[in-house]
């Protein structure tokens, strides 16, 4: 609910065409129209598609990635931009830097603002070599404009402020450099000091420093954790081998030649072949081999590196590397990383910047884990201990951390400078495909623990968005490599194993939001990539080469083009009895990047067991939309219901994520509480911690991240009843200057948790009933987006004990309906009270609400429900009543609370005891008194002030 003054309604509906999910937007060079069919959570535009056929250039496949292109292509970018995104004039998109891929070109446009750039702000255009047109935009070019350009401290004080944050171990890895940071929760680009730094051997650091107070708003950690070499030159011929585990510690030694080592005699040095063969000029004849390479080196962190020194007679001769003279940990690690770099070279000739040396850790003085450094490019491997192995020797975890190097190479090389990809999720779940399709065995950290065949994950499972959602993004990164490894296993290991790592190229991403709309948008990224990468005619309409094997693949985890799907579903109300079926009539449209929606088979889904077996119906075409019906049942059903329907591309039912709606039949309200007032709610209980954000009955002030006029509220603007103006609200302090009214950050939950108690609800002679309530849940839009719970416990023992029925880390987006069956919990007599918990403990931005409560049961004459009644009226009458502005009144009783309010909801003045002085300044008229006791009892009166 937006109450907007007339001035704003056209600026809001405006605003909503343009940013809607599913709105177009009008295209003028050259004339076309942009559909923007994804948003990410912070509401920015993250994909958009041309509805029709955009054409680039007219050149050849050559010209349409040349440079004498790229200013048609900016054209495009800066018109979206300023059309599509509505990016600040002042906003500067950089060079492009242009890569090829397959059939597309890739255009990537950085941002910046007076040549200072903005963090991880990109948009890419794929541009198709094929027929010179646009296929698809991406972008995370953010909206804002900017706090300030104007750094007020020093770089050198920020090196001491980073200094003050770590140890004295610190050691600082790049200079202070200035950057914009996107802040959602104020809207604006955040003017920052960025800086890398290390802390000891396994903590590397991005620490990010408000430019203008000196404050540390983000530190990062950046390391990734796991929970064709030269022609041999004339002379004496030799081959370097090492005794090796092939796959896990337990495996028996295998001999093996270690691919481009490095040999030196003194005076030359020179590296093997592929297979560890070399030869070396003749002069000299004592040779040191040493685990190093033109591209990587092993460096022992627990002791010496590996050397080994030996005569080479004039003869083909063996030299070894075995436990005589080298740690096995540096043998396994130095023969799996250059196993791991041969399978990406032989894949992707053309990845240059995989060349870059490679450090490799091993034996670091720690246990149970390892982890990639993209700051100074290492991987390092833990020494075993505390019942885990020596992850060195574990070559399914060298090849998922070599996977995280693979994705810097590749994220770097598309987008430029030292670019790596965000999500972590996606970044574990791409390196476990990595590690498994480097062996074409799905399991993920084999005998980790011990010689038992136990795993860390596997990418063999059947993991879904979003019902297998963790905080640990090792489990969200399953979804995706459950979709590639299911994908190798309907189009076999060389096809699935070209097509992941071609997908890479389109650089799939999101924010760091572990919610389910912010992971869902990580997971379509890396469904519309996959699909760009298929396409061999840079016309996706028409589906590409395994279309129906990708969507399969990754239906199988619940990722689908029904993202893409829009179906407005209404909200039918409760119904009577009666042999009259439902009616019920939507739209529904497609924007997704192949194929067309099949409207025959648009269906309407029905359960009334909970959702347990579901019947459907089909719709019919009237005119502009579709009709159905749901067959009438009997009283006391509650109805679930939702819209299906099939694209031409697609053999499976593919469901659109619009929420599930119900319905009750035959019920009556017997309880109903418009939390207008005081009705016996209690807010906060012994044990809660929040300092800020405390649960209140109050006029809610909204707050939001939009520009204005507002689209989406963090804390809502007004209550959910129609008629009312009050809600439950988890803190609504307002009144301080500026725009900090409307901060998202400003008094909402922080410190721990608030609880807020339902009244005391007594069931006598119910038959099956139900409480239902409207609330409202943001947890989004500040740091650590998505993590802090919403939960709701319900108790049959006047809180003596308490059942958790609900526990989420979903946001609303408004407010939501929510119906509780209490035979699902507890037996209908029983006396009820739900307890409402939002907390904070990590510094994120959290706000909920609750109103319009009521309880409902089968329609007889006997059910009826009570709750602690108010006070009579005639007990204590305020007096005198009218009364003078500047005078008290008073009561026959003393009162915990006593509130007085304007009609409009907002408190005046309180007091307790049994008078309350009305203030001199208060306008005459109308004015609502309530008061409380000590035992929740309340009362309420009109009170009239005059002058």
């Amino acid at each position: 609910m937006k109450r907007v003054n007339l001035k704003s309604i056209l600026l809001a509906i405006t605003a909503y065409l343009l940013l809607a999910p599913f709105g177009t937007v009008l295209y003028s060079k050259p004339s076309t129209v942009w559909n923007v069919i994804r948003r990410q959570p912070s509401h920015t535009p993250s994909i958009i598609l041309p509805q029709s056929f955009v054409s680039i250039s007219n050149g050849s496949k050559a010209a349409i990635e040349s440079k004498e292109v790229e200013a048609s292509v900016r054209s495009v970018a800066e018109d979206i931009c300023r059309t599509v995104l509505f990016v600040p004039q002042e906003t500067q998109l950089n060079n492009a830097n242009i890569t090829s891929v397959e059939n597309t070109a890739e255009y990537i446009y950085t941002a910046s603002l007076a040549s200072i750039p903005i963090r991880d702000a990109r948009m890419i255009l794929s541009i198709g070599r094929i027929k010179n047109n646009i296929i698809a935009v991406r972008n995370s070019i953010p909206n804002y404009s900017a706090n300030t350009i104007t750094a007020s401290i020093s770089r050198e004080a920020v090196l001491t402020r980073a200094q003050e944050q770590l140890s004295s171990s610190v050691v600082i890895v790049t200079a202070p450099t200035l950057v914009f940071v996107a802040d959602p929760r104020n809207n604006l680009l955040r003017l920052c000091y960025e800086l890398r730094v290390r802390d000891g051997a396994q903590e590397s650091w991005r620490l990010t420093f408000d430019a203008t107070s000196g404050a540390l708003i983000e530190k990062r950690l950046l390391v990734h954790h796991f929970d064709d070499g030269n022609l041999p030159q004339a002379g004496p011929k030799g081959v370097v081998k090492g005794a090796v585990h092939l796959h896990t510690p337990f495996d028996t030694l295998t001999m093996v030649g270690f691919p481009f080592i490095n040999i030196s005699n003194g005076t030359t040095t020179t590296s093997a072949d592929s297979t560890g063969s070399f030869s070396i000029p003749s002069s000299g004849s004592n040779l040191t081999a040493t685990l190093t390479n033109v591209f990587m080196g092993v460096v022992n962190t627990g002791g010496t590196s590996a050397a080994l020194s030996a005569v080479l007679p004039l003869k083909k001769t063996t030299i070894l590397f075995d436990s005589l003279n080298s740690d096995i940990a540096e043998r396994d690690a130095y023969n799996s990383v250059n196993w791991a770099r041969l399978f990406i070279r032989r894949l992707d000739i053309g990845l240059l910047r995989l060349d870059r040396f490679l450090t490799v850790n091993v034996n670091v003085n720690s246990s149970c884990n390892a982890f990639y450094d993209p700051t100074n490019i290492s991987l390092n491997f833990f020494s075993a201990g505390s019942g885990c192995e020596n992850t060195a020797e574990i070559s399914d975890v060298v090849y998922h951390e070599f996977g995280h190097r693979v994705q810097h190479a590749v994220y770097s090389t598309v987008i430029g400078g030292d670019s790596d990809i965000v999500n972590t999720s996606l970044g574990e779940g791409f390196s476990d495909t990595y590690s498994s399709l480097m062996r074409d065995d799905p399991r993920i950290g084999i005998d980790f623990f011990g010689n038992n065949n136990t795993l860390l994950r596997t990418c063999d499972n059947k993991n879904t968005w979003p019902d297998s959602l963790s905080l640990d993004p090792h489990f969200n990164g399953e979804i995706v490599s459950g979709a590639f490894w299911d994908l190798r296993k309907m189009i076999g290991l060389n096809e699935a194993t070209k097509l992941f790592h071609r997908m890479m190229y389109y650089t799939p991403d999101a924010p760091e939001i572990y919610s389910n709309d912010g992971l869902l948008e990580a997971y379509l990224q890396t469904l519309m990539a996959t699909i760009i990468a298929d396409d061999n005619d840079n016309n996706l309409k028409n589906g590409t080469p395994h279309i129906q094997q990708i969507l399969a693949a990754f239906a199988k985890h619940n990722v689908t083009l029904a993202g893409f799907i829009k179906i407005d579903v209404p909200h039918l109300p409760d119904q009577d009895t009666g042999s009259a079926p439902y009616p019920l009539s939507t739209t529904v449209s497609y924007n997704g990047p192949v194929g067309e929606l099949d409207t025959t088979s648009l269906k309407l889904y029905y359960s009334i067991d909970d959702g347990k077996t579901y019947n459907n119906v089909p719709f019919i075409r009237k005119d502009t939309f579709f009709l159905a019906l749901i067959p009438a049942q009997a009283a006391g059903s509650v109805v679930n219901y939702y819209v299906g329907c099939k694209l031409n591309i697609s053999t499976d039912s593919i469901t659109a994520p619009n929420p599930q709606y119900s319905f009750l039949v035959g019920y009556n309200r017997i309880f109903f509480d418009d939390c207008e007032h005081n009705r016996g709610w209690k807010t906060g209980i012994a044990g809660d911690q929040a300092t800020t954000g405390i649960w209140e009955l109050a006029k809610p002030y909204g707050t939001y991240t939009d520009p204005t006029p507002p689209i989406f509220f963090v804390q809502q603007d007004t209550d959910h009843s129609p008629n009312g103006v009050m809600c439950y609200v988890t803190g609504n302090r307002n009144g301080l200057p500026g725009n900090l009214t409307r901060d998202p950050g400003y008094d909402d939950v922080g410190g721990g948790a608030t609880t807020l108690v339902s009244p005391n609800i007594h069931f006598d002679s119910t038959t099956s009933p139900i409480i239902r309530y409207w609330y409202y849940y943001s947890n989004d839009q500040g740091d650590n987006p998505g993590i802090p719970e919403w939960v709701v416990n319900l108790s049959v023992d006047n809180g003596a004990t308490w059942k958790q029925i609900i526990r989420t880390n979903n946001v609303t987006d408004g407010w939501t309906q929510e119906t509780i069956h209490l035979a699902d919990y507890v037996p209908p007599t029983h006396t009820v009270q739900l307890e409402f918990i939002a907390s904070n403990f990590i510094g994120a931005i959290v706000e909920a609400g609750i109103d319009d409560y009521e309880v409902l049961d089968v329609a007889t004459s006997g059910n009826k429900v009570s709750v602690r009644k108010p006070i009579a009226e005639q007990i204590s009458f305020p007096r005198p009543n009218p009364v003078i502005a500047g005078t008290e009144i008073t009561f026959g009783q003393e009162y915990t609370t006593i509130d007085l309010f304007d009609l409009r909801g907002n408190k005046i003045i309180s007091s307790s005891g049994n008078t309350l002085l009305i203030p001199q300044q208060a306008s005459e008229g109308v004015y609502v008194l309530r008061t409380s006791d000590r035992d929740g009892n309340y009362a309420t009166y009109k009170i009239v002030v005059t002058k």
